[in-house]
C-alpha cells in the first residue's frame, strides 16, 4: 500500500472504532504506522515453540 492508501484506511478504522465503541485487531508489519495510531500492546517477536 502507498503512504494515500495506508492514511484512507486509518482514517476508516478509526471511524469504525469511534462510531461503532468496538475495538479493531491489527496485524500489521509498520511498526510505527502501529504505535503512532493505536494503545500499547504487549506482543512477541517471535512465536517459537
Amino acid at each position: 500500500m502507498n503512504p494515500v492508501e495506508t492514511a484512507e484506511l486509518l482514517e476508516i478504522i478509526n471511524n469504525i472504532r469511534s462510531g461503532f465503541g468496538i475495538s479493531v485487531l491489527l496485524i500489521e508489519h509498520d511498526m510505527a504506522l502501529v504505535s503512532k495510531n493505536y494503545n500499547a500492546f504487549p506482543f512477541r517477536k517471535s512465536f517459537e515453540v
